[in-house]
C-alpha cells in the first residue's frame, strides 16, 4: 500500500488499526499483518526504512516515526498471522500523524 502526498510534511506517528473488524469473530476471518516494512521518501528523493511489529489484536496501534519533508510512505507486508490461500490479509485502517 502506498500513500503519496503533494505538499512534504514532517511524520510524527503512524496509526494502525489491524484486520478487517474491530470484532473478535470478524477479525479472526482474515489474515493480519505481523511485520510491515514503512519505505518512506522525502522531497529530495532519500530513502528511509522503519520496520514494524504489529500486534495481534484489533486495538490501535501507535508508531513513533519523526521523520521531515516526507512525500511519500509506502506500507510493505512482510509476515502475517493467520493468512492462508484463501484468506486475504487485511489492514483496517492506517492514518498518518503530522506536525506543521
Amino acid at each position: 500500500m502506498q500513500a503519496n502526498f503533494d505538499k512534504p510534511f514532517r511524520l510524527v506517528a503512524v496509526q494502525i488499526f489491524n484486520g478487517s473488524s474491530r470484532q473478535d469473530k470478524d477479525y479472526l476471518k482474515t489474515g493480519r499483518p505481523a511485520n510491515v516494512m514503512l519505505t518512506i521518501t522525502t522531497a529530495d528523493g532519500s530513502v528511509e526504512r522503519r520496520a514494524l511489529k504489529l500486534r495481534d489484536e484489533p486495538t490501535q496501534q501507535d508508531h513513533l516515526i519523526g521523520i521531515n519533508d516526507v512525500t511519500r510512505v509506502r506500507m510493505t507486508v512482510r509476515s502475517a498471522v493467520g493468512a492462508s490461500p484463501k484468506k486475504r490479509i487485511a489492514i483496517g485502517e492506517v492514518a498518518y500523524f503530522t506536525r506543521g
